[in-house]
């Protein structure tokens, strides 16, 4: 099994190495297509509480994977347009928002590797007396009960993109899908055999919440523009609240430049989420 994967990973590796020399940007997302159709499989035969180390090796490669071959489908649309003036089809556009939604399925598989809910939420909690235990207890329990909208852990944050992961995972591959999702159950839990955080993981894992808040704003659809925009902007403030208690072990400098552009989105995407609502601005990767 270990060399089977180590076979697909290098097959994979090699198609990411040879786009890289691809002049023709649709024949280079072609090759990152191809990488997902060799490794992505595995996702769904491996039993993640014995092979965990591969899901999270398989996840972020192909969740790159997924997201290079977004970026290099909109720089051929974008070509095309410019080419021969005519407006973006739909087909383009499904196939763009098709790849973003199988990038965001992946590098959710990916974080589903991790179970750090109750270590993140103790790690920036206020310290309590314990007389104001059973007061901030029941506290808690109204802001759970009449503030369903605004979560904040990681296990809730990964169902907010849940619905739209299961259906990428869908289109990916109709064998996986019939095992409800990559490895199979809750696609907003962690999988069997998730670990917590080391220092050899944490700009990954931090990388792939960046990489997601970014994948929701690059989504082209005008029914859900808003909604998409809101998720992105509360992704990056899930990294503005938690990624400096994980980066407290991380080496100085780790993950400075992701986080300056946290700061500057959640700045921004406000007036830009007002102006969509009101004003029908458009808010994705051609817009």
């Amino acid at each position: 099994v270990t060399d089977h994967v180590g076979i697909c990973a290098s097959v994979s590796s090699l198609y990411s190495s040879l786009a890289l020399w691809e002049r023709s940007p649709k024949r280079a997302c072609a090759m990152h297509q191809r990488r997902l159709a060799v490794a992505a499989p595995l996702l769904a035969a491996l039993n993640p509480s014995v092979y965990i180390v591969a899901h999270k090796e398989l996840g972020m490669e192909l969740g790159q994977a997924a997201q290079e071959a977004m970026d290099l489908r909109v720089s051929a649309v974008e070509q095309r347009m410019e080419a021969d003036g005519k407006p973006l089809t739909g087909r383009e556009l499904l196939s763009m928002n098709l790849l973003a939604d199988q990038a965001l399925a992946l590098y959710n598989h990916f974080l589903r590797c991790y179970d750090v809910e109750a270590q993140l939420e103790e790690a920036v909690a206020p310290a309590k007396k314990p007389e104001d235990s059973a007061a901030a207890a029941a506290a808690a329990d109204r802001k759970v009960k009449h503030s369903p909208a605004a979560p904040t852990c990681i296990r809730t944050r990964e169902a907010m993109i849940a619905a739209v992961a299961q259906g990428a995972v869908a289109k990916a591959d109709p064998e996986i899908a019939k095992t409800g999702g990559y490895a199979g159950g809750d696609v907003s839990k962690p999988l069997m055999g998730a670990t917590s955080l080391d220092d050899g993981t944490i700009e990954a894992f931090l990388t792939a919440h960046f990489c997601i808040a970014r994948l929701l704003g690059k989504r082209i659809d005008p029914a859900n523009r808003v909604r998409d925009a809101m998720e992105s902007l509360m992704r990056y403030k899930w990294l503005l609240k938690y990624a400096p208690t994980i980066l407290s072990k991380a080496p100085e400098g780790c993950f400075e430049r992701e986080m300056a552009m946290c700061k500057e989105m959640v700045e921004l995407l406000p007036q830009k989420i007002s102006r969509m609502h009101y004003g029908g601005e458009t808010f994705g990767m051609l817009g």
